[in-house]
């Protein structure tokens, strides 16, 4: 039940925020759909990111539960979540956190590299 939980938080995250950042802002209040400032999106992007690694790790966990510990699904999540070290992941196909590892790096992509930067960047 967490790889549902965890494919759709990732999709929903990585939709909403491509959706903002892709679209224009809208200068006139009236035609708005949220009425969130740049500063509370970036915090809304970074509560995500944590997030984000919150239920990976989870989802790692839950791949090897007798031979990894909680630990070592800490170590994991943040080595994919930081881009530092995805292949520790993919090199044991055994466990089949590939594609676990992939969906967070997509997420954190869209979350720190386009969403951030297209936040920081906006005047208000």
């Amino acid at each position: 039940m967490s790889f549902v939980r965890f494919f759709s938080r990732c999709s929903e995250i990585s939709i909403a925020f491509f959706h903002d950042v892709i679209n224009k802002p809208e200068k006139l209040i009236k035609k708005r759909n949220t009425f969130l400032t740049k500063f509370e999106r970036v915090q809304l992007a970074v509560t995500s990111y944590f997030e984000i690694y919150f239920l990976s790790a989870a989802m790692y966990l839950t791949n090897k539960p007798f031979t990894g510990n909680w630990l070592s699904s800490v170590v994991d999540t943040l080595s994919v979540g930081s881009l530092t070290n995805v292949g520790r992941l993919v090199t044991d196909p055994a466990t089949g956190n590939e594609v676990y590892a992939f969906v967070q790096v997509f997420t954190t992509l869209v979350l720190v590299i386009m969403s951030l930067a297209v936040y920081l960047g906006r005047e208000k």
